[in-house]
C-alpha cells in the first residue's frame, strides 16, 4: 500500500508543480481521483489493522466501514465518468483539449461527486432492511 500510495502522490506532485504548468480540467480530476484513491487506501487499511489488533468490532461500526468503502467507490467511479465525459466535451465540442482551464468547475464537480455519493448512501440505508 505504501508503494501505490507514494506513486498516486508523486502523480498529484508532478500534476501539481510541473514546469509546464498546463493544468487542464482533466489533469485536476485525475489529481483527485488519485488523492481518493490515496484516502481510500488509507481508511481501508486502518480499519484493517484495527479489526486484527482488537478484535471484531459492533456491527454499527462495520456497517459504517461498509458504507464508506462503498462511498469512496460511487466517487472514483463518477469522476471517472466526469473525466471521460470532459474529454469527449473537449474533443469533439471545444476541438481544443488545453482550451477550459477552470478552477470553478473541477471544485464543483468535486462537490457534487462527494454529495451525489453522500445522497446515494442515504438512499442505500433507508432502502436496506433493518439488521438486528
Amino acid at each position: 500500500m505504501s508503494i501505490s500510495s507514494s506513486l498516486l502522490y508523486s502523480i498529484i506532485y508532478y500534476e501539481r508543480n510541473c514546469l509546464n504548468r498546463n493544468r487542464t480540467f482533466v489533469n485536476k480530476l485525475v489529481s483527485l481521483l488519485c488523492s481518493l484513491c490515496i484516502e481510500y487506501g488509507f481508511t481501508a487499511t486502518a480499519t484493517d489493522i484495527l479489526r486484527c489488533f482488537l478484535g471484531p468490532f459492533p456491527i454499527i461500526f462495520c456497517r459504517l466501514e461498509e458504507l464508506t468503502k462503498i462511498s469512496y467507490l460511487q466517487q472514483k467511479l463518477l469522476i471517472l465518468d466526469a473525466v471521460l465525459i470532459s474529454r469527449y466535451i473537449f474533443i469533439f465540442l471545444l476541438k481544443n483539449p488545453l482550451a477550459f482551464k477552470d478552477d470553478f468547475w473541477s471544485k464543483f464537480i468535486s462537490l457534487l461527486t462527494r454529495t451525489s455519493s453522500f445522497i446515494i448512501l442515504i438512499v442505500l440505508v433507508q432502502l436496506s432492511p433493518n439488521e438486528a
